[in-house]
């Protein structure tokens, strides 16, 4: 993914990610395509709705190299329930 400018990276996987719902796995998948917390809180916030159960997607924090990353994906998933 990295081989795109983000601002089209980003558009494509929002577009993507509102047409499809995905479970945690595939949302694991997705937060492992980028490497900085703020493209995959991008990546979260845009897919947390979509989620089929969202609560099993919350052991994904770990993903997040900074512990505020992780309280903000955390909440962001939380809130989906």
């Amino acid at each position: 993914m990295n081989a795109f400018p983000k601002s089209s990276c980003c558009a494509k996987m929002k577009s993507t990610v509102a047409s499809q719902y995905l479970t945690a796995m595939q949302l694991e998948r997705l937060l492992r395509a980028f490497n900085s917390d703020l493209s995959k809180l991008d990546a979260a916030k845009a897919a947390a709705p979509r989620l089929v159960n969202p609560s099993h997607a919350l052991g994904l924090a770990q993903l997040f190299n900074s512990s505020l990353s992780q309280q903000d994906f955390t909440r962001t998933i939380a809130a989906q329930r």
